[in-house]
């Protein structure tokens, strides 16, 4: 009996996203059996299979024979069919068409009617080391090569060196030539955009939606399918959800979504005469997706599942490894701390951890801090040679740009007012003396593991960090995919959660940035309740002292017992985070948390 076309697939819904699961796993076997039979590999020679690594739609396994190695991506059904042919049609005409080195395709199974009973690719194991982990040791003069080979990769993708575009509509590649046979390199296959293979138009239950799914003739009629599936989906948490964040999103989100739908004809024109002309767009160049040599010369480019071909003016965008903070002044390694002992410690343990990036001794900020630097001077490197290869189409077009960064945005950044930012952002800008950023960390470090921070900080993946606009204050929705979200909530106005803001000196200011505030209160607040007399003290209060340790986010806290009526101006809070606290004034501890503790 054939199986369901989405069998093996499942959606989990976490705190923050919806994410595919496999409810059950291929065979290693079945792997092998396949393998040997598409390289007609005999039972008697090896054939080893091992898990190489893991995509949120696929997984990744090495294949061993004689003098030769594979890989095969088995993947969830996410968009049955559709997904894998379009993958195997993209890379075949990357490779016939373009200098860009990409895997040769020597098979696959568009359906999961098979042994292994998931869609798969046979491809070529490609040789190199990620950009990632070299990184760091590459030169400057490596650097600016590669971003160049990358400015003209683009150019190769668009066609426009052939004096016109490759492609016309949007969509994502298909051609009904292709077929299973492991001789089928087919550089002759005819390629052209079809139905779009993106991830908003198959997630969760969007493959049910009755919709338009390409090809589309122009920017306008793509971005309304996609304003159409927001609205859908808002809608249907409307009329469904019983969870009030889900209810209160939705409302948030739709009125958004119609608003951009309403002011898509003023952006972009609804042609009906003219096909749009595309180009290849790879969504994901970050530094694991690109393979080098030892010379920093690319060897190799991955991972090109939903590349499809889109407008031509986003050609002005600059790959994932090269988008950032800018900054343009050269940090000092000299400048920086180096690595605490536990720092260190933790490197040690991870040595064997393929992800891990050896520090060199110093603290993760520096490098986050040269990163920044360097890919500011990237972009400029990758802007003007791709001026140079094609200027009409190289020039940046910031009203398209925006309008389309908000509608992607639109689904799960709720609003204009809404930003997603990563975990490393929010302890670097702690570090550099942000009293709100600091406030923040320390909340998040007392509610969950401290481990998790640890990991979230060190791969710097964490983007569960939500500042939603709301009269009189900005609320926070944490989460790490493991736990329930926390919400944390701070005053309308304080620094930094908007810009994530570096300029504030790393020295101890945070005591002055209260004083501050509370200054403001009593000169510019005309509602609150004034008095020339200081308010008599309660009977317990907390002084914190005037040193603060912006490193560690502590100050010597001592208990004031006020018995003689004394007088003065305090902060009173209205609510105690966190779980409870070894150390709590009792008659018994009185005498030792008067003293500092």
């Amino acid at each position: 009996m054939p199986r369901a076309a989405q069998d093996g697939l499942g959606w989990q819904q976490t705190p923050l996203y919806l994410i595919p699961v496999w409810t059950r796993n291929p065979s290693t076997s079945a792997i092998e059996s396949v393998a040997r039979k598409q390289l007609k590999t005999p039972s008697e020679d090896p054939c080893i299979v091992t898990f190489h690594a893991a995509g949120l739609f696929s997984k990744v396994y090495l294949i061993r024979t004689v003098g030769h190695s594979f890989i095969m991506r088995v993947t969830l059904p996410v968009y049955p069919r559709h997904k894998t042919r379009a993958e195997v049609v993209t890379l075949r005409w990357v490779h016939a068409n373009t200098s860009v080195p990409v895997p040769k395709v020597f098979g696959f199974d568009d359906s999961n009617d098979n042994e292994i009973g998931f869609e798969w690719i046979l491809m070529e194991y490609m040789q190199g080391t990620s950009a990632r982990k070299r990184w760091r040791t590459m030169s400057m003069e490596q650097k600016v090569a590669l971003t160049r080979r990358f400015a003209a990769f683009q150019f190769e993708l668009s066609g426009l060196g052939k004096q016109e575009p490759a492609f016309k509509r949007i969509g994502t590649l298909d051609s009904p030539e292709i077929d299973l046979e492991v001789e089928s390199q087919a550089p002759q296959t005819v390629a052209s955009p079809w139905r779009l293979v993106s991830h908003e138009f198959f997630m969760g239950d969007h493959l049910e939606y009755d919709i338009p799914r390409g090809p589309f003739r122009s920017s306008h009629d793509w971005l309304s399918a996609v304003l159409t599936i927001i609205i859908r989906h808002q809608t249907l948490v409307l009329e469904k959800s019983e969870d009030e964040d889900d209810i209160e999103e939705a409302e948030d989100i739709l009125p958004v979504a119609q608003s951009l739908l309403a002011l898509l004809p003023k952006i972009f024109s609804p042609d009906l005469t003219n096909l749009e002309p595309t180009a290849l767009h790879h969504h994901d160049l970050n530094l694991n997706n690109i393979l080098v040599n030892e010379q920093g010369e690319v060897t190799a480019v991955l991972d090109w599942e939903c590349v499809s071909a889109l407008p031509l003016w986003m050609m002005s965008e600059v790959p994932k490894f090269l988008d950032g903070q800018s900054r343009q002044d050269e940090p000092q390694r000299n400048s920086y701390t180096d690595e605490t002992p536990k720092e260190v410690g933790t490197e040690a343990d991870e040595r064997n951890d393929s992800h891990d990036l050896d520090n060199e001794g110093k603290n993760e900020l520096y490098w986050i801090h040269r990163m920044e630097y360097e890919t500011t001077q990237l972009r400029r490197v990758y802007k003007t040679r791709l001026k140079e290869l094609c200027p009409e189409w190289a020039e940046e077009k910031p009203l398209e740009n925006d309008f389309y960064e908000v509608v992607s945005q639109c689904d799960t950044a709720l609003s204009g007012n809404v930003k997603h930012f990563h975990f490393w952002q929010l302890c670097r800008s702690a570090e550099n003396g942000c009293a709100s950023c600091g406030i923040l960390k320390a909340a998040i470090d007392r509610l969950i593991l401290r481990e998790s921070t640890d990991l979230l900080a060190k791969y710097r993946t964490f983007s569960g960090l939500r500042w939603v606009g709301r009269p009189g204050l900005l609320y926070c929705r944490l989460s790490t995919g493991e736990v329930h979200p926390i919400h944390i909530h701070r005053a309308f106005g304080a620094p930094c959660p908007e810009e994530w803001q570096s300029a504030f000196p790393a020295v101890s200011k945070d005591p002055i940035w209260i004083q501050d505030r509370i200054k403001e209160c009593a000169e510019s607040h005309t509602t609150c309740p004034k008095s020339d007399e200081n308010p008599l003290l309660p009977t317990r209060i907390l002084d914190l002292g005037s040193s603060f340790d912006s490193s560690t986010l502590e100050a010597p806290v001592k208990v004031l017992i006020n018995t003689d009526n004394k007088r003065g101006r305090y902060i009173a809070l209205s609510h105690r985070w966190g779980k409870p606290s070894s150390m709590q004034v009792k008659l018994t501890t009185l005498q030792q948390v008067s003293t500092t503790y």
